[in-house]
């Protein structure tokens, strides 16, 4: 499921999630999380991790070669920094995520998938007619957290934050949310019917093992699938993004190359040809994985 799926590329999706996902009951891998070092031109060094936004509890991600990286670094880079400031949050939801003259949320997506809608919505909890009002990117995002299959509290990105008390923000709240305010229509119509489309936690389970796994073909397939063939949502979630991140890094390590970043973004942000350890290499950093 696409909402599922954003947890390993968007920060600021579940924080108002705070359900445990559900125990799949098979035995889950070692931890070896996907984590690469990068070395630019100027010996400037940067770590990166891929990570996951919601874990159930007693998770355990953290490696021998995660805690080398830690102890080194000097500076975290993360999507958003200030993760716990849930007003400022929701404020820049609230800022976006509602306008009159909508039609009815069942009639924003294709005839054959309305009653899919309106049964994950049920199953949710959630009348439609309190989404009349609604942005459809928004309620895609009120329907993945009414699933309440992961728990933001756990994310690694939290954690992450918790050991440094030197770290800065790739993002912001309001960035994060105007990439879904300004996709198509059809685009967010495809975010949405995602989400319902799949409203149990078996796909966020095989996620969180592949995650663990640092298995990156199944993470990407599952990523792909999720966006439905919409080169929108793949281009404004992740590839812009991408590009945008890799610019910070450089331009940042321009400025202060003796400083080494660890830069923990969603792990789909570390995919394919135009994920970050690619376009760190296209910018002349030698990249190597090494977990």
């Amino acid at each position: 499921m696409l909402i599922r799926s954003l947890t390993l590329i968007l920060g600021a999706l579940w924080l108002t999630s705070c359900g445990a996902l559900e125990d799949s009951g098979e035995d889950l891998p070692p931890p070896s999380p996907a984590l690469w070092e990068a070395t630019g031109p100027e010996s400037e060094r940067v770590w990166l991790f891929g990570t996951i936004h919601a874990l159930p509890d007693d998770t355990e991600w953290r490696t021998p070669a995660l805690e080398r990286v830690l102890a080194e670094t000097d500076l975290l880079l993360v999507e958003i920094a200030d993760l716990g400031e849930r007003e400022q949050a929701a404020l820049a939801f609230e800022a976006r995520a509602y306008d009159v003259g909508l039609v009815p949320i069942l009639d924003r997506v294709p005839g054959r998938q309305k009653a899919m809608l309106a049964a994950s919505l049920d199953a949710a909890g959630i009348d439609p007619a309190s989404l009349i009002h609604t942005e459809t990117w928004a309620a895609a995002l009120q329907l993945g957290n009414a699933a309440r299959c992961s728990n933001a509290a756990n994310g690694v990105d939290r954690a992450l934050l918790a050991r440094f008390d030197n770290a800065r923000s790739l993002e912001s709240f309001d960035r994060q949310f105007a990439v879904f305010d300004g996709l198509p229509d059809d685009a967010q119509a495809d975010l949405l019917v995602s989400v319902a489309e799949e409203s149990d936690c078996r796909a966020g389970n095989a996620r969180r093992a592949a995650w663990l796994a640092g298995d990156l073909q199944a993470i990407e397939t599952s990523i792909l699938t999720s966006f439905r063939g919409n080169t929108d949502l793949r281009e404004n979630l992740v590839d812009d993004r991408n590009a945008g991140y890799a610019d910070q890094i450089v331009q940042f390590q321009a400025s202060d190359p003796g400083q080494d970043l660890l830069v923990a973004v969603g792990v789909g942000h570390m995919l394919g040809e135009t994920g970050l350890p690619a376009l760190l290499s296209a910018r002349g950093y030698r990249v190597r994985r090494i977990q």
